[in-house]
């Protein structure tokens, strides 16, 4: 009668410990998964950038024209490196590179600040008195 409790009791021990691991290994997989992905992902980002610039200079296409070749050349990037990628994400990333650098290099953006100031160096200038008032 104890030879069986205790064939019984390592049994369910060895269970417990069996569904532990393969729990533990279903995780690691996803979370490898995960991570090619995003490493993907940033390789694409990389691309992306060069591809938006050399998009730009065509000034005789519309902004539709120009997206669909920027993601046709990281489709290009992303079969050399074997990366599947969805253009959804990739077009949505493309509009908040657009849409970042519209903000950025509005024109005339410093204008108004460098005229309240008398010369257009006055900003920078105080840009860096607040740096170097900052470092001390």
């Amino acid at each position: 009668m104890e030879d069986i409790e205790i064939i019984l009791s390592l049994a369910a021990t060895a269970l417990t410990l069996f569904i532990t691991a393969l729990t533990c290994f279903v995780k690691l997989l996803k979370v490898l998964k995960k991570k090619k992905k995003a490493e993907n992902f940033i390789k694409i980002e990389e691309a992306l950038l060069p591809f938006i610039e050399e998009g730009e200079k065509f000034t005789q296409f519309s902004g539709a024209e120009k997206k669909a070749y920027v993601l046709m050349r990281i489709a290009e990037v992303a079969a050399k490196q074997r990366i599947k990628l969805s253009s959804d994400e990739i077009g949505k990333k493309i509009d908040e590179l657009v849409d970042l650098t519209r903000k950025v290099n509005v024109k005339g953006a410093l204008a108004p600040l460098a005229q309240s100031k008398g010369d257009e160096n006055s900003y920078v200038k105080k840009s860096n008195k607040e740096l170097s008032a900052l470092k001390n």
